[in-house]
């Protein structure tokens, strides 16, 4: 078996490829995952002679649990169109089967086969002192002989099966947190296994497969001689569109709106937990009102669209924004391309808990380029991804720094950046303060419009 990493920019026509390679192959047994149910429902209209099934959960048979018809469907070798949490719930004891039919897996955008777990350290200590599991290290697995049936730890011992619980030590207490790792054997089963995606080498994907000692390989697309796309062994195949970015992506140069991200850590998770208390969050609901209905007045409310964290969403809406949220981390859906006015109020830092234990496994984490990553996904929800011009206010000076940097790499030019960071985060009180400000900034990105 191979993992084939189809690593090529958004647009450039992965999905298209790996349809007709379906087409291609009607005999050939296939699970397509993907971050939607619409995306699912997707393929199984574009591939009809495949016949692909979709697990439900409306069905008495099966307990009404998508994971065990998804179990059923694999047993009878139909073909399946799933999506990323339903994939994550495949265990050891679909091995044989998907051996059997010699399935070929197909995931659309990453998956983190490095995952949360909601099991407590008491629940734990319990099980290991009953010799339901067995640790080493930092690593936790279900003995082998042990067959739970029922009870209160069925969800727990249905994932456990063939995957290893991890426990990291939380950053900021004593106290211990736990990460699922997916089943090196289960994903090894399949025949091949290809992934859609775009910056693999930082995605947690990536991070995932070098702490199991996964192997994989790098391939591409091209189009052939009659315009269809088709996966290829080199990756050098660029949209023509992509040479064109500092065109089409117009990000929002005004002093007085974006000085509220000078400090490196603006923006993030943790400044929101402070932002409300000493007035951030109400000066940036004030520059994103004034981006969306001064500076774009002639573009109405059906064009716009802004993140934050979800958690964060509630104390950032505001009148003519209020319904234009998707998460920060959106990916994989095409239900915005028709927006092109967009606000990114987010400053992207992985996990630390999951940062700090990768790093001590001897990963080298890329940060800034998993912070890009994040945010063009989400910026290709939006008009860009149909080559159409957009414009985007990014607050913060480091992601905003990122993205030029991005642009003017894929166009293949030299671009100079302030890498310079304010202390502090700074505060828009007043109009004199503001002037201060002004007179002492540093900024130096020029604008892309």
């Amino acid at each position: 078996m191979s993992i084939k990493i189809c690593d090529a920019i958004m647009g450039s026509g992965k999905s298209s490829a790996a349809i007709q390679y379906m087409n291609d192959h009607p005999n050939q047994k296939f699970i397509y995952i993907s971050s939607f149910l619409d995306e699912a429902a997707r393929i199984r209209l574009a591939c009809p002679r495949l016949n692909f099934q979709e697990p439900r959960k409306d069905i008495p048979k099966y307990n009404f649990r998508k994971i065990i018809h998804s179990q059923q469907l694999i047993s009878d070798g139909e073909n399946i169109a799933s999506t990323h949490q339903m994939f994550t719930r495949y265990a050891d004891d679909l091995i044989e089967n998907i051996k059997k039919w010699e399935y070929v897996l197909i995931i659309d955008e990453t998956v983190d086969v490095l995952y949360p777990s909601d099991i407590s350290i008491e629940d734990l200590n319990i099980l290991e002192k009953s010799e339901c599991v067995m640790r080493e290290g930092n690593f936790i697995s279900k003995s082998p002989d042990f067959e739970y049936r029922r009870g209160n730890f069925r969800q727990f011992f249905d994932i456990a099966k063939g995957k290893q619980l991890i426990e990291i030590e939380e950053t900021k207490s004593n106290s211990s947190v736990f990460y699922w790792l997916f089943s090196k054997e289960l994903l090894l089963a399949f025949k091949d296994v290809y992934v859609l995606t775009y910056m693999f080498d930082c995605q947690i994907m990536k991070y995932g497969f070098d702490l199991m000692g996964v192997e994989f390989e790098k391939i591409g697309i091209k189009l052939d001689e009659n315009g269809a796309y088709q996966f290829c062994d080199h990756t050098e195949y660029i949209p023509d569109y992509t040479l064109h970015l500092s065109q089409k992506i117009h990000i929002f140069d005004n002093k007085k709106i974006n000085c509220i991200g000078e400090d490196y850590y603006a923006l993030s998770h943790h400044w929101y937990s402070k932002a409300e208390k000493n007035g951030d969050i109400k000066t940036l609901k004030n520059h994103m009102s004034n981006f969306f209905k001064h500076y774009n007045k002639d573009k109405n409310a059906e064009r716009r669209l802004w993140a934050t964290f979800k958690d964060c969403v509630g104390i950032l809406r505001s009148e003519g924004f209020y319904r234009n949220f998707i998460a920060f981390n959106e990916r994989a859906t095409n239900k915005y391309r028709n927006r092109d006015v967009l606000a990114y109020c987010v400053n992207v830092f992985m996990n630390p808990n999951e940062k700090k234990f990768l790093s001590q496994q001897g990963i080298d984490i890329r940060e800034n380029e998993y912070a890009l990553s994040v945010m063009l996904q989400w910026i290709w929800r939006s008009a860009i991804r149909d080559g159409k011009e957009i414009w985007i206010y990014i607050p913060s000076k480091r992601m905003r720094n990122l993205l030029l940097e991005w642009i003017a790499s894929v166009e293949g030019r030299n671009v100079s950046v302030c890498t310079e960071y304010n202390v502090k985060p700074v505060l828009d009180t007043s109009k004199q303060d503001t002037k201060k400000r002004r007179r002492r900034s540093k900024i130096k990105i020029r604008s892309l419009k």
